[in-house]
């Protein structure tokens, strides 16, 4: 009775061992959450952009989101600058989004500030409308959609991240987020 029951013991300590083994587990969800991470957002379009972007938790329905709802002028609107907003940096997490729905879901239940609340959209919006006018933050000329990139498998703690907002005629909205990659 007692071999039997050693047997069987075994024997599923056997089967669930072999398939643990078949089983690969992402760094996303075991790499340590260390050194904080900077975003850089490229508007490489003739357009200011509208959206919101930062860092979370993407398991954790009780994390807290890290980031901001911004529109980002273009080039032409803002020469010195070029395009170019460097993000503040966040809090390494793990995941870094542009426009993510329940990123901007979660900013939303959490009450967390942000510099301009009409840019609490899904995706990316894209305006030729004038600054201070009522369009200026509605998606006049096209939309993208969202990026969602993993801490451990996209990018480590520590790094500076880029992404670049480009015209593309194939995606759906005229638009796309583009990963540019990690600087360590």
């Amino acid at each position: 009775m007692i071999y039997r029951l050693v047997q069987g013991l075994a024997a599923v300590v056997l089967m669930i061992g072999a398939i643990g083994a078949g089983c690969e587990t992402s760094p996303n969800l075991y790499t340590p959450l260390t050194d904080p991470v900077t975003v850089a957002v490229i508007n490489a379009t003739p357009y200011r952009a509208i959206f919101t972007g930062g860092a979370y938790d993407q398991l954790d329905q009780n994390t807290t989101p890290q980031g901001d709802g911004l529109l980002v002028a273009s080039a032409a609107e803002d020469p010195q600058n070029q395009g170019v907003i460097a993000m503040k940096t966040l809090g390494c997490r793990r995941a870094l989004t542009i426009g993510a729905a329940d990123f901007v879901q979660l900013i939303k239940d959490k009450k967390v500030t942000v510099t301009e609340k009409r840019a609490l959209v899904t995706g990316v919006y894209f305006s030729d409308a004038p600054a201070g006018s009522p369009d200026e933050a509605n998606p006049t000329v096209g939309t993208a959609e969202p990026l969602t990139i993993l801490q451990g498998v996209d990018y480590p703690c520590g790094s500076y991240v880029i992404f670049r907002l480009v015209e593309d005629a194939t995606a759906p909205g005229g638009f796309r987020v583009q990963f540019d990659g990690v600087i360590f």
